[in-house]
């Protein structure tokens, strides 16, 4: 399968003119994305006033959710079985990769209308957890639905043609540190995270697909290396990419 990244005329074309302004990170579970992030927001926010760059503000926004619309879609999405018995008292309810695959493209098209696009248009950067390369990897690759119809046909539909400025990757040698790792940070495990060692593999070949695809715009990071090192190779890819797009 030839993987390309299209653009369209109207209103996809003006959308690419900001894309520079989206940042995302994506990665397979407990790679470590959100603490990353939290240090990349203030990085790029002391990084942008340092160099005195055109950008009006910084912000943070994360997927599925980011509006009120697209964090009710995310509930139902990452529902695990148990909480499906306990809510609703139905046994055995499991949800079809196709209805998964529209309720993130769904929660991605409000999140992209209510957040992105106004603060993209308002020269803000943007970091966003996850977009729409997680849809390629966990339901293109991990559902396997890429052998019925390409995921990223899909994702130009809900994201008006959206695409990041810059992607950093976040992989793991062992993907199953990543389960252990959210196992020690929270009790119980959403419908994803449960999911079985074949689609976690999946998952990961769908964004190494990716990344050996677009090797302009994601940037592959190991993970599995000590805290601060990560952070300072971040930091040396997000400074690098702020001088190239933004510098007077």
């Amino acid at each position: 399968m030839e993987f390309k990244e299209e653009k369209t005329k109207g209103f996809k074309d003006e959308m690419n003119e900001f894309s520079k302004y989206l940042i995302t990170f994506e990665g397979n579970d407990g790679s470590g994305k959100g603490t990353q992030i939290e240090k990349a927001f203030e990085f790029i926010k002391k990084t942008v006033k340092e160099l005195d760059i055109d950008v009006n503000n910084v912000v943070k926004t994360f997927e599925p959710g980011g509006t009120y619309i697209s964090d009710k879609i995310r509930e139902i999405i990452l529902l695990n079985t148990k909480e499906y018995e306990r809510k609703y008292n139905i046994e055995n309810e499991v949800m079809d990769s196709r209805a998964e695959l529209l309720l993130y493209l769904s929660s991605r098209a409000q999140h992209t209308t209510n957040v992105l696009i106004p603060h993209l248009k308002n020269k803000d950067i943007v970091i966003c957890s996850r977009y729409a390369d997680s849809s390629f990897a966990y339901q293109g690759f991990g559902r396997e639905i890429n052998k019925i119809i390409d995921v990223n046909f899909l994702n130009n539909f809900a994201t008006y043609g959206l695409i990041p400025g810059l992607t950093i990757y976040l992989y793991l040698e062992d993907v199953y540190t990543g389960i252990q790792r959210k196992l020690n940070q929270k009790s119980e495990l959403d419908r994803l995270e449960l999911e079985d060692a074949k689609f976690i593999l999946r998952v990961k070949e769908g964004f190494e697909t990716l990344s050996e695809s677009y090797p302009e715009r994601i940037k592959p990071v190991n993970a599995s290396k000590d805290f601060k090192c990560v952070q300072e190779e971040i930091e040396i890819l997000l400074k690098d990419y702020l001088i190239r797009n933004f510098k007077k």
